[in-house]
């Protein structure tokens, strides 16, 4: 950690000083060094757990979009925060899958295909494909089976590389009785099928508790009542299928 916050801090020094072609001071890595390293950008070792991978890189490009990084400063500042075993596979990578390119030659796509080859490999990916494909909702609520579609969606793109794909996997997954009543209407924009999926979902729930408040009340008309009358305490007996009514005194 403390060589990461080492290299940045040189990363910041040794462009503020860089001379443009016009005689200023060029501060734009320096800027986004700065920016980069405020977000507190977490540290990777390596590690043989692919979620654990694809939450690192997750996190890092979401630090990225929200700096609003360039494309030839995404690669920079990424590779800083590799130590240890991370961090000997780049100088790896560098060496052999990208000839020695300069870092700020390597797309961000670039980088992310050869991160996933050695810390999320295939074998990974399919078992995560194979999830998702047999994924179901079942008993789970329709956002928390969104959730988990998503959390799956994330290291197999290429099942979900359009909307319609996406649309057509999600919907596969939902109950019968959910994707019975979305018709034969085929969304293609996944924001739509949730607000579709999730509006089917309410419509049972208070169908559910319409049917419950139903059975309570039926139970109830069928169990009879109990009063108090002249010191008395009577009970009402209901013969089921009778008309016939009687009043037994119990308790006198």
């Amino acid at each position: 950690m403390r060589r990461v916050l080492t290299s940045l801090a040189y990363m910041m020094e040794n462009t503020s000083n860089t001379v443009t072609g016009g005689g200023g001071i060029s501060s734009q890595a320096d800027r986004y060094a700065e920016s980069f390293q405020r977000m507190h950008p977490k540290c990777f070792s390596g590690t043989t757990n692919p979620i654990e991978a694809e939450n690192w890189l997750d996190h890092i490009e979401r630090i990225l979009d929200g700096i609003a990084c360039p494309s030839d400063r995404r690669v920079p500042l990424t590779v800083l925060v590799l130590d240890d075993d991370a961090s000997n596979w780049w100088k790896s990578q560098k060496r052999l899958r990208f000839n020695d390119r300069p870092p700020t030659d390597i797309s961000w796509a670039e980088f992310c295909i050869a991160f996933r080859d050695r810390f999320v490999p295939e074998s990974a990916r399919n078992k995560m494909r194979n999830e998702l494909n047999h994924l179901r909702q079942r008993g789970m609520t329709v956002t928390e089976y969104e959730s988990k579609f998503s959390a799956l969606a994330r290291y197999v793109p290429d099942m979900v590389s359009t909307k319609e794909q996406k649309c057509y996997h999600f919907r596969k997954g939902l109950r019968n009785s959910i994707r019975e009543l979305l018709g034969p209407y085929r969304h293609k924009d996944f924001a739509d099928l949730i607000e579709a999926v999730r509006g089917v979902e309410q419509e049972q729930e208070i169908t559910q508790k319409k049917r419950e408040a139903g059975k309570r009340r039926g139970s109830y008309s069928q169990s009879g009542g109990s009063y108090s009358q002249c010191g008395g305490s009577y009970q009402k007996k209901f013969t089921v299928g009778s008309s016939s009514k009687n009043s037994e005194n119990i308790a006198g």
